[in-house]
């Protein structure tokens, strides 16, 4: 019995130190002031990237004057105004921006969907621990500024860490009005906790926690959040860049991006076989007229004796040809899975001449169920017979042979063989 009580105490052995020191030092303390300036509320939330926008409930800031956010390192403390940016109370979310951020790691949003019993951390302030935090030395903290603090006063500012295991997933009812998807979870959390993160086993926001609620006398206490995926679509639907598993790159992250660069070098190396291989034939033609007797005449060459006949004109270049009938983008994503979307002239005839590609059904014509997809990620045009693709400010952006693809009205011609690149799915555009 204790070599069994031995291993199982090894193996919940779960969250590495550096996924949590990363994941305290994304964390923030939101502080809320009223018109008076007077301080009278405490929240948590986390950085997503390198603007400086940060994640938190709508709950937390939705009667504040003012905000500000406080980050620790070491024992420096950072005090930096913020402002509310934007605001979704039906999933209890909402983005704050910090001014002049600095020496944070954004934390990458996981993309895969939790399971019961999966092992998570909560992190944040909660108010039981930090009751006093906000008042002791606070003279000492410089507004919107980094204070150096003794090793005490700066262990109050020290976000909070607590495991514990997925229960199940579930509607909430939010305090806006509707429901969203939610995670029940055993890792503690308390008033000052709402906004923070929950983390999983590899350092990826997997959930945001909005609410503890106290059952029947004796029963156990759960803790509430917000899935990722209420966030993902938040995010997508404002603008708000985000890093998928840490994978994506976006204008701000600054990530590269090393899939987009195997795949390039593997498709350089298929071309550079594929040419040796149509060489070696042509070379094979042009000497299959020769034998071991002596050399016969090459097709279109006149035997000797006999004048050879004029030249034919070269044959002028095809003018550019239109889109076709039928138009077929196929592809695979990160893990392996394939996808393939097919489309036609009629179908833009239809549509007004323009087709949207999105995660879901509502509100788009092509139907792409990824989660790295945007709700709307981008559309189709089809003008004079060319074929134009425009990005709808997705989360996670379009390239089209590497090169980022933006918003601009009008958009980005499109040619067959062209390899687009949407969220974390790779195509290849072909004409049929």
């Amino acid at each position: 019995m204790a070599f069994l009580l031995l291993v199982s105490g090894h193996l919940r052995a779960d969250f590495s130190e550096a996924v949590v020191a990363k994941a305290k030092e994304a964390t923030v303390m939101v502080v809320i002031f009223d018109g008076n300036g007077q301080m009278n509320g405490l929240g948590s939330g986390f950085v997503v990237n390198k603007r400086g926008d940060v994640i938190t409930n709508h709950h937390v800031v939705e009667s504040a004057d003012s905000v500000e956010c406080w980050y620790l390192a070491g024992t420096t403390l950072s005090r930096r105004n913020a402002s509310v940016v934007h605001t979704r109370s039906s999933a209890d979310l909402a983005v704050i921006r910090m001014e002049n951020m600095s020496g944070v790691t954004p934390l990458a949003v996981a993309s895969s969907k939790l399971k019961s019993a999966q092992r998570v951390m909560s992190v944040g302030h909660p108010g039981t621990l930090i009751e006093t935090s906000a008042k002791t030395g606070q003279s000492s903290i410089e507004e919107n500024a980094d204070s150096v603090l003794s090793k005490d006063e700066a262990s109050l500012y020290d976000p909070a860490t607590f495991t514990g295991d997925v229960g199940k997933l579930m509607p909430l009812e939010s305090e806006g009005g509707g429901s969203y998807a939610g995670i029940a979870h055993g890792a503690k959390i308390s008033q000052g906790n709402s906004g923070g993160p929950l983390i999983d086993e590899q350092g990826r926001v997997v959930g945001i926690n909005v609410a503890v609620s106290t059952l029947l006398a004796g029963a156990t206490d759960y803790s509430y959040a917000i899935e990722a995926s209420e966030l993902r679509d938040f995010c997508s639907d404002v603008g708000v860049s985000l890093k998928l598993d840490g994978r994506s790159l976006n204008a701000e992250s600054g990530e590269f991006n090393w899939n987009f660069w195997i795949i390039l070098l593997m498709t350089l190396a298929v071309m550079g076989v594929a040419f040796f291989w149509f060489y070696s034939q042509r070379q094979k033609a042009k000497f299959a007229g020769y034998s071991a007797g002596g050399a016969h005449p090459s097709p279109g060459q006149a035997p000797p004796g006999v004048a050879a006949p004029p030249m034919a004109e070269a044959p002028r270049p095809a003018p550019p040809q239109p889109v076709s009938s039928r138009m077929i983008l196929r592809g695979r994503d990160l893990q392996g899975n394939s996808f393939e979307l097919g489309f036609s002239s009629d179908d833009f005839s239809r549509a007004g001449g323009t087709l949207v590609l999105g995660r879901s059904g509502k509100r788009n014509h092509l139907v792409l169920s990824h989660d790295s997809v945007s709700r709307q990620h981008l559309s189709f045009r089809e003008k004079g017979g060319d074929l134009f693709a425009e990005d709808l400010s997705s989360a996670n952006g379009t390239t089209i042979n590497g090169e980022r693809l933006g918003n601009t009205p009008g958009g980005m011609l499109l040619r067959p063989g062209d390899r687009i690149r949407v969220g974390e799915v790779d195509f290849v555009y072909e004409q049929a």
